[in-house]
């Protein structure tokens, strides 16, 4: 095993998402609010106050938060990154995330000390491109999510090397888990022809999500399926990426950091998956049998939230043919459905306060995913309205307050989910 300080890597869109990242195990977040990401609605989720509280509570808890600086810039831009640099510094960032060339030289010029992790949107897919950032300042490298474990591993040997004359080894991150794009590490020109929305600026409309058909110039109004059938085809719509049953060759490859995509989902999302990686990370370096023996319990967890067809990218062979794509819908597989998180233990045992999301009923089974347990299932009995007191049958409405019943205690932030019939 060339190293055992695995970092896992978590995306926080907003604050309740940071939290659920933290805690169900990621080591770190990674998170958008300067204003020059490339998630431009998450961005929008927080301001300075709020960022400067994600930070004190990552930090309370002994981890660290990046921050997305990864737009490619203008001109114009220059004097609002150099106030967001400025800002970063400031509330504690631990590091920002940076593609552009400029952007990292004005890192470099404002905060010289500010740690600078190389974004997947540079396209790192050698060792002279990653000892090349390296020598502009950068501390962490993020791999193109187009190499294979083979390329990686010669990029983890030649930072090793490197470190072998230098004060420091450089890191590698690379993307483990979440969505993939058609485009080149997601530097993509379609959003911007289709919608006039930039993707390289943080406002990517995902039209190789869209259904497509062609038509011919001759017969204007007269569409036909790219495929050989009347439902058109997905022909740019990628699969998920899941590496969850091959951490082993992840870790033996150097790889530093596993990376979570995320930034515009759930909480609930966020803590599944985190969750799930936590548990695979942990089980293979305390015992490398363990891990297998738990696999598909592993597998299992990735499989509860929604999530695309799952696949394993470039990584094997560095050939993703018709499996990587699907051609038939760019729907989310939802196999659960989350009901509601913990707010606190109720003021009898037994009890919880809950804040509800999504319709349940008394009679319903539930199944628990809270930190560091195995998940389990109980069946609502009682529900309560935590304002008024009146018992209900069913609990419609959102962000309601309920009192339920629970047989044991659980923690803060603990989320509670139904399984629906996938028939």
């Amino acid at each position: 095993m060339k190293q055992k300080n695995i970092e896992l890597l978590s995306p926080a869109g907003d604050v309740e998402a940071l939290k659920a990242a933290i805690d169900y195990g990621a080591d770190a977040v990674y998170m958008g609010g300067l204003g020059y990401g490339l998630r431009s609605p998450a961005e929008s989720r927080v301001d300075l106050d709020q960022l400067r509280e994600c930070v004190e509570y990552v930090h309370s808890h002994g981890k660290k938060i990046y921050f997305t600086f990864n737009i490619y810039s203008r001109d114009d831009d220059v004097e609002g990154m150099t106030q967001a640099i400025r800002n970063a510094v400031d509330i504690g960032a631990d590091a920002l995330i940076v593609a552009d060339l400029g952007n990292l030289a004005l890192i470099r010029q404002v905060a010289p000390e500010m740690p600078i992790h190389v974004s997947t949107q540079a396209n790192i897919t050698n060792s002279l491109s990653a000892l090349t950032y390296v020598g502009l300042g950068a501390e962490r490298v993020v791999l193109a999510r187009e190499c294979t474990m083979e390329q990686a591993s010669k990029i983890c040997d030649s930072l090793i090397e490197y470190g072998k004359t230098h004060d420091f080894t450089p890191e590698v991150e690379t993307f483990v888990h979440g969505a993939m794009c058609v485009s080149y590490s997601g530097r993509c020109l379609l959003s911007n022809r289709l919608t006039q929305r930039d993707g390289n600026r943080g406002e990517c409309a995902q039209p190789c999500r869209w259904k497509y058909h062609l038509y011919e110039e001759s017969r204007p109004g007269q569409y036909f399926p790219v495929e050989t059938d009347d439902r058109g085809t997905y022909i740019m719509n990628s699969n998920d990426l899941c590496m969850i049953d091959h951490i082993p060759e992840l870790i033996e490859a150097g790889i530093t950091s596993l990376k979570i995509e995320g930034r515009m989902k759930t909480a609930y999302y966020v803590a599944g998956v985190t969750a799930a990686y936590r548990a695979a990370i942990d089980a293979y370096l305390r015992d490398p049998q363990e891990y297998y023996d738990r696999l598909p319990e592993f597998v299992e967890e990735v499989s509860k939230t929604s999530h695309r067809r799952y696949y394993t990218g470039f990584y094997l062979d560095g050939r993703v043919g018709y499996e990587g794509q699907n051609q038939d819908s760019s729907q989310y597989i939802r196999g659960y459905t989350f009901i509601a998180s913990v707010m606190e233990q109720g003021d009898t045992p037994g009890k919880l306060l809950i804040m509800q999301r999504n319709r349940f009923k008394v009679g319903e089974e539930l199944e628990v995913l809270a930190p560091y347990f195995k998940p389990f299932t109980f069946t609502v009995t009682e529900i309560t309205d935590a304002k008024t007191g009146e018992p209900m049958e069913v609990a419609p409405h959102a962000m309601q307050k309920l009192y339920i019943n629970c047989p044991i205690t659980l923690p803060e932030g603990a989320i509670l989910r139904r399984k629906e019939d996938q028939e």
